[in-house]
């Protein structure tokens, strides 16, 4: 897991974001495609309104959303899962990958 200060994009918070090999996909042959994920402290202490408990419970279900995609479940599998965003949230909107990678 690597802590970054900021994900922002277009007026969304990047909570966290999964880069590299699934599980499923096998061993990477590079060492620049090891599975990592990034969280966002700054975001996610945002979104949690600055308050402890909030940010421990956004940090927990963003790593546990991010993991699933290393298990190579897809969107609909984490929402099964209880991991989606949450369209009545408005932290928890839904950001593309690229957006997110563009902030790092």
């Amino acid at each position: 897991m690597f802590p970054k200060p900021a994900g922002s994009g277009k007026g969304h918070a990047c909570l966290g974001v999964f880069e590299g090999y699934t599980l499923m996909n096998g061993p990477p042959t590079q060492p620049d495609k090891l599975p990592r994920i990034t969280l966002f402290w700054d975001a996610l202490a945002s979104a949690a309104n600055y308050r402890r408990t909030l940010f421990l419970h956004e940090v927990e279900i963003t790593y546990l959303h991010e993991l699933g995609h290393y298990f190579g479940w897809n969107e609909d599998q984490i929402a099964n899962a209880g991991l989606a965003f949450v369209p009545s949230a408005p932290h928890r909107q839904k950001v593309t990958v690229s957006t997110c990678l563009r902030a790092l």
